[in-house]
């Protein structure tokens, strides 16, 4: 958010009572002499003036019992704010210069990344010993992966420009309400609009001015207040109109926040459907059943074509079907076991279908004591589909061990 020098109210400047003798103005007073707080001359005050200062010394009672109220507007953001905007200023400007980048390099290339991915997890999963899209499920892992991407990148930016945003809104503020100081050793407060001297006998955080009524904040001059001098500056001659005016921009700045959750919301919604979506594709002709069915005890393995046919494990089964469902952990060994008058392949594949990272082998074949065995070690924790390739009728016999 930019903030752009805005007009709230109009300044009027008055005619301040001069001092005869050095020619400054002077602080109106509710006695009929007042002294010249740069050369100590008396000066008469009329009466029109000391009415005008009573209105402001009731003024100032008020400001003073409502000082936490506006206490907002005179303190410096937070000490973290400041080294958080000093430091993250650069880095989220490259990492937002680079987000804009990729966004118009992958553009077009917006319906193949989510295909990407789903490669990209397949082909990890010999690393992670797991592949995450058929124990977790497409939807959830797609899910969170964009969790990952807001959390980590998209909402630190947006923090980034919540707090810069803030710091610009604070500077801007308190630059304009800020008093002004005279150049003498005595720095004495000034209106920041008529520039007349403000009543500073008592410590108050704020001073309405006796003539033009311009509401200043008077704090020591430290190294915050030294660097927004030149900062952009509004008009508001009263507290209450620049309080009204710092919530309203807070506000908005806080709706950043509130898109970004919106967003990230309907984002994750989508991308779990877009990995269901990508899923069901993948699976083509297959119907692998969920991995809390493949898990649940006693183990079974399942039919591609009918879920209701099982093979149970270490039990002789004649085969009905070809393919068969089995859920296997990270080097895990599947046995079977085959009694046939031929000699039928033994083939094992992972259910993606996306070339050049799926698992489709033929399990090599021993043969102990006159039976014929195949082994093959689960490389990955996954769903695996067992093919028997060959002549009915086959007695078979399941099992695993780690």
């Amino acid at each position: 958010m930019k903030f752009k020098p805005e007009k709230f109210e109009n300044l009027n400047v008055l005619d301040t009572i001069k001092c005869p003798s050095c020619g400054s103005s002077v602080p109106i007073s509710i006695e009929e002499f007042t002294d010249c707080v740069f050369c100590g001359e008396k000066v008469k005050i009329s009466k029109e003036f000391q009415e005008l200062k009573i209105k402001q010394v009731n003024r100032q009672k008020q400001l003073d019992e409502a000082q936490e109220i506006y206490q907002e507007l005179s303190i410096p953001p937070k000490r973290w704010m400041l080294i958080w905007n000093s430091i993250a200023e650069g880095i989220f400007g490259l990492l937002g210069f680079v987000v804009i980048v990729s966004t118009w390099i992958f553009g077009s290339m917006a319906i193949v990344i989510p295909f990407l991915l789903y490669s990209v997890i397949m082909a990890l999963a010999p690393v992670f010993h797991e592949n995450y899209l058929d124990t977790i499920g497409s939807g959830w892992v797609y899910l969170f992966t964009i969790l990952m991407l807001t959390v980590l990148i998209i909402l630190p930016m947006v923090l980034n420009a919540y707090v810069s945003d803030f710091v610009t809104l604070k500077a801007t503020l308190q630059n304009s309400l800020m008093a002004k100081f005279s150049n003498d050793d005595k720095k004495i407060p000034l209106c920041r609009n008529c520039g007349a001297p403000l009543d500073n006998s008592q410590p108050h955080f704020c001073i309405p001015c006796d003539y033009c009524e311009t509401e200043n904040i008077v704090i020591n001059q430290s190294d915050w207040y030294l660097k927004i001098k030149n900062f952009t500056q509004w008009q508001f001659k009263t507290l209450d109109t620049a309080i009204k005016k710092f919530h309203q921009y807070k506000a908005e700045i806080k709706e950043n926040l509130n898109w970004w959750l919106y967003g990230s919301i309907f984002i994750l919604i989508v991308s779990y459907g877009f990995g269901e979506f990508i899923d069901w594709i993948d699976s083509d002709n297959l119907n692998p059943p969920s991995w809390r069915v493949l898990n649940h005890s006693p183990k079974m393995l399942y039919a591609n074509k009918d879920h209701a046919s099982t093979i149970p494990f270490n039990q002789k089964t004649v085969l009905k079907y070809d393919e068969y469902w089995i859920a296997l952990n990270y080097n895990e060994t599947l046995v079977v076991q085959i009694e046939s008058e031929s000699e039928p392949e033994v083939v094992i594949s992972n259910n993606t279908t996306f070339e050049g990272n799926w698992i489709r082998e033929t399990i090599d074949k021993k043969e102990e004591n006159g039976i014929v065995k195949y082994e093959w070690k689960a490389p990955y924790r996954a769903k695996y589909m067992l093919t028997f390739v060959g002549q009915a009728p086959i007695s078979v016999l399941v099992s695993t061990n780690q």
